[in-house]
């Protein structure tokens, strides 16, 4: 009767528990929270917690949960107009004005790929469009951006930048408090506090707490699953419907056709072995039946020449954690010497190194950003094939209207003849998150991380 009583008054304590609200940690292994936007955004897992954090100025499927209540582009696409909900206000309970928003948007661009093609000021167009004189500087909660840029897509690449941010372009509202550059306010999905620990979020009675820790295993939540264990039994796990390309970028500075090719094949063969259970698909092309750039008889690689690998020690940087032990643990079993490095700084010196990407409407979308990468000029100089069909696919480009299918079948075929740029295989994203927490992962069909609360079982 006693045991009997404990474990009810037990229950009973943990429902009262979760309904009055809990304190959850959402880890992000090995990475430094960075909120200030004048910034460029190098590394994927800053978008791990920058997108499910910050309020999108664009949310094409809800308009009320973006900044912008409304827009439109002039005709010619030089000229955006915009409102701001009226709703939104900073913590001190001032209102987010359109000087906000415009101001933070022109002062992002140059920091972020889309600046090379897209250039933006606050006012009046440029002289000589027809639309100047109806355009008005910004004043209350509507604004006007005068856009200018040699492409062939201003419209959907803007616009882009302003909701999906197509990855590294993303570019969110703040403000600097105290007038101290180092003190940033942003707009968050949900009330937000940045400091010192990283930042908190209030999501109904539940308090989130993301940060970053050398491994996550204490995490609620958390969307590097390999440092929680694949067999956890308290881990619910969350797949993304969408697919993440996985590549690699090979030094042709410092490799030439032959080497290019060795390693590349090695890099596809480690990732066609990848674990299953992880989401890892297995090795294709950069496109797959049904995507715009398909081409069925477009073969990549044979089986990798061991003899010659071991001849010598490859280095590969990634900043994936996942990827770097699954490199590591490949090289021990093939018996190759391989030195994987996480730092960037050493991305000149490196071999390869292995990125994803998430894949939008079949394309992929750091194709039109790559050239903007840290030293990629250098990386992509023995290739001018590919690199031509680079910028071409730059001009185009955004994933509201993606390149042409016969463009991204020229940048695969340069690709595989210049061993460059060289597709691994796809995986789709799995999310770790505690059956005990309060708080999950949603993802949205192109792959866009948010956080919501658990329905209450009743």
């Amino acid at each position: 009767m006693y045991r009997h009583f404990l474990v009810v008054l037990t229950l009973s304590l943990l429902i009262q528990s979760r309904s009055a609200g809990a304190s959850l940690f959402y880890c992000i292994p090995d990475v430094k929270l960075n909120f200030n936007a004048l910034r460029a955004i190098r590394d994927g897992k800053e978008l791990a917690y920058l997108a499910p954090l910050l309020r999108p100025i664009i949310d094409p499927l809800v308009p009320a949960r973006g900044v912008l209540q409304a827009y439109s582009f002039s005709p010619d696409g030089h000229t955006f107009t915009a409102k701001v909900n009226s709703d939104l206000k900073w913590t001190d309970g001032t209102r987010v004005s359109g000087a906000d928003v415009a101001n933070s948007i022109v002062l992002s661009i140059p920091w972020r790929p889309i600046g090379k093609r897209i250039q933006a000021r606050v006012g009046n167009p440029v002289s000589g469009h027809t639309e100047s004189a109806r355009s008005l500087p910004s004043q209350g909660d509507t604004f006007t951006l005068a856009l200018s840029g040699d492409v062939a897509n201003i419209t959907g690449i803007f616009r882009e930048a302003l909701s999906s941010g197509s990855m590294h372009n993303r570019i969110w509202v703040f403000r600097s408090s105290n007038q101290k550059r180092a003190q940033i306010e942003v707009l968050g999905k949900h009330p937000l506090e940045l400091n010192e620990r990283g930042a908190t979020l209030q999501m109904g009675s539940h308090s989130v707490h993301v940060g970053s820790a050398s491994n996550c295993h204490d995490a609620d939540i958390t969307l590097y699953p390999k440092v929680i264990g694949p067999l956890a039994p308290d881990v619910d796990w969350v797949h993304s419907p969408a697919e993440r390309a996985i590549f690699a970028a090979i030094n042709t500075k410092k490799l030439d056709r032959s080497d290019r090719e060795l390693i590349g094949n090695w890099l596809r063969f480690v990732f066609d072995r990848a674990p299953k259970n992880l989401g890892f698909l297995g090795g294709q092309g950069f496109f797959v039946k049904g995507e715009p750039g398909h081409v069925p008889s477009g073969v990549w690689s044979s089986l990798p020449d061991f003899q010659r690998l071991k001849a010598r020690t490859w280095i590969i940087q990634t900043t994936i954690s996942v990827y770097a032990d699954i490199l590591q643990d490949a090289a021990k079993q093939d018996g190759i010497s391989v030195e994987v490095v996480t730092d960037p700084a050493i991305i000149l010196r490196a071999d390869a190194r292995v990125g994803a990407t998430v894949v939008t409407r079949g394309r992929l979308t750091f194709l039109q950003d790559l050239r903007a990468w840290s030293e990629s000029d250098l990386w992509l100089s023995r290739a001018p094939k590919t690199t031509a069909a680079l910028i071409e696919i730059e001009r185009q480009s955004a994933a509201t209207v993606p390149p042409g299918p016969q463009l991204l079948r020229d940048f695969a075929a340069a690709a595989r003849d210049e061993f460059a740029i060289v597709p691994l295989g796809r995986r789709r994203t799995v999310a770790a998150v505690k059956r005990t927490s309060a708080v999950t992962f949603k993802f949205s069909e192109d792959g866009e991380l948010d956080l919501e609360l658990k329905p209450v079982k009743k």
